[in-house]
Parts: structure tokens; C-alpha cells; sequence
């Protein structure tokens, strides 16, 4: 028996399945043909699965925009101006104190400059610690940028305290010394009077400068909260569904229509032979005959 050569339509069909190979391999992977009750089903592309996507990943931003510290070179000079101003007033305040509790024990009274010296040595030790860290921040860091303000503001509010409490002592201390003292026109009675008032001037001075520091720190920290607050942004991981193509009939399904072979596909081996044509399962002029058995073979 010879097998029945196949007519000019499921030609052309095997001609286009040849022609169209190769881009059939570059797009989805197809799945195989199958052969369920005498029906041959073609080759269609593997659907994506439901809730992926084809995009990249993208990963999560390291920094949060809008997290930065906010930053101004003008500001950032005049920052380090007052700094290093409160460095040498801190440091000539320790360098009265001392000289005056020297002389107020040669004199024979030092207790109340005692109080005074602890009291102010106190503000500016605080402020020679806290600009030493300041310094070392700024030196450490990469953006050339120190502590943040928050901190600033409530060690600069602690020295701002501290330094109007020892310029008070000082200065009640500085005028009943002078109006008990007033005749009085020995050289150490002179030298304890200058000095008590110098120190009382440069705890003044202390105390400007960190409230100056503590106001901007205030006005800053408030400048980065509203910034982040305005650029704050939520990552939230949802899985988003993926609208995939309806699946069609093939067209060698279509009632009245025959089946047409199996496309050839290059990634299964060997060669599927096509498929002779057969008539109808139920042919005009009959309802119940069965089909014809195909005729011939497979090679």
C-alpha cells in the first residue's frame, strides 16, 4: 500500500511551517503537537504565568531621597567661624579662671571665685568637648558634613544654660566685688577687679555665640524634617497581575474545515511525517455514518 500524497493546500501549509522555523525559535518556547481521537492540534507558545512580568528587577534605592542632611556652604563657613570662636573664648575663660583663683587665694577670699570659676568652666568645657566632636565628624565624614542638628540642639541648649547661669553668678559677683572694694586702690584689689570683669564679659560672649549655634540648629533640624516629611516615599511590594492573550481555537478546528499537519519544530528530534487528508467526520447526506479510516501509512 502506498502512502496517499498530500493535496496542494497541506503543501503550501508544510512550505510555511519551514519558511517560519526559524522565527518560530526565537520568540516563547512551543509546546510539542498532540494527537488526541484523530485531531491534530498546532503548536502554539507557552503562556506566561500568571502575576510575573517580562520587566527587570530594580532594586531599592541605598539612600532615601530627601534623607540628606540639608547643607549650605555659606553656612557651613559661618558654622565653623562661630565654632572656632568658642574654642578661644572657652580657652581664655579657663586661662582667667585659673589666674583669678590664684590671686583671690593670695588675697585671702577665694571662695567666691570658686563659684564663679566652677560654674563658667563648666560651660566651657562643655563647648570645647562638643566642638572637638564637631571637628572630628567633619573630618571623618566623606561629605565634609558634622553632627546632625538634632543633636546640635540639645547640647547647644544644655551649653546656652549653663553659660547664662555662670554669666549671671559672674557678673552679681563682678559688681558687689567692686562697690565693696570701691576705695580700695591696692594693685592685687585692682587686678582681681579687672579680672572678675573680663571673665563676666567672656562668659557673655560664650553664651551669645552658642545661642546663635543653638537658634540655627533649631531652624535647620526643622528644615530637614519638612523636607523629608514632603519626599518621603513607601515601597510597597504588590503582586500586580499580568493580562494574558485569550487562548483561540486553532483554525484546522474550525467545523468543516480539515486538519492541517503539525508544524516542524527544530527543538524535538526527528521528523514528523504529515498527516493525509481526510474527509469529514460527518459528510453531507448523513447524520450518524461514522468517519472514513484514514487511508495509507505513517512513514
Amino acid at each position: 500500500m502506498t502512502a496517499a500524497e498530500p493535496s496542494s493546500s497541506t503543501r503550501a501549509a508544510q512550505e510555511r511551517s519551514d519558511n517560519d522555523g526559524i522565527t518560530a525559535m526565537q520568540g516563547a518556547p512551543l509546546l510539542p503537537h498532540q494527537e488526541k481521537n484523530g485531531a491534530v492540534f498546532q503548536q502554539q507558545q507557552a503562556p506566561v504565568p500568571f502575576g510575573y512580568g517580562t520587566g527587570t528587577y530594580q532594586p531599592f534605592p541605598q539612600r532615601i531621597p530627601g534623607s540628606e542632611i540639608a547643607y549650605s556652604k555659606r553656612w557651613h563657613v559661618v558654622k565653623l567661624a562661630f565654632q572656632t570662636a568658642s574654642l578661644v573664648c572657652s580657652a581664655i575663660i579657663f586661662g582667667i579662671g585659673l589666674a583669678l583663683g590664684t590671686y583671690a587665694e593670695q588675697w585671702g577670699d577665694p571662695w567666691a571665685v570658686d563659684i564663679i570659676f566652677a560654674v563658667d568652666a563648666s560651660a566651657a568645657g562643655l563647648a570645647i568637648l562638643w566642638t572637638v566632636a564637631e571637628f572630628l565628624a567633619l573630618y571623618a565624614s566623606k561629605e565634609r558634613r558634622g553632627i546632625h542638628p538634632g543633636a546640635h540642639v540639645g547640647v547647644q541648649l544644655i551649653i546656652v544654660l549653663v553659660a547664662s547661669l555662670g554669666a549671671g553668678i559672674g557678673g552679681v559677683f563682678a559688681v558687689d566685688f567692686t562697690e565693696e572694694y570701691d576705695e580700695d586702690e591696692t594693685a592685687i584689689t585692682n587686678l582681681l577687679r579687672g579680672l572678675m570683669r573680663t571673665l563676666f564679659a567672656f562668659s557673655i560672649i560664650l553664651w551669645i555665640i552658642h545661642f546663635f549655634l543653638f537658634v540655627r540648629a533649631c531652624v535647620e533640624t526643622h528644615t530637614v524634617n519638612a523636607t523629608n516629611k514632603a519626599r518621603r516615599i513607601t515601597y510597597v511590594r504588590v503582586p500586580v497581575p499580568v493580562p494574558m492573550p485569550m487562548d483561540q481555537i486553532p483554525q484546522n478546528l474550525v467545523a468543516g474545515q480539515h486538519p492541517i499537519p503539525p508544524q516542524q519544530n527544530m527543538m524535538y528530534g526527528g521528523h514528523y511525517a504529515p498527516v493525509a487528508q481526510q474527509p469529514s467526520a460527518f459528510p453531507s447526506g448523513s447524520q450518524h455514518q461514522p468517519a472514513v479510516p484514514p487511508q495509507g501509512y505513517y512513514a
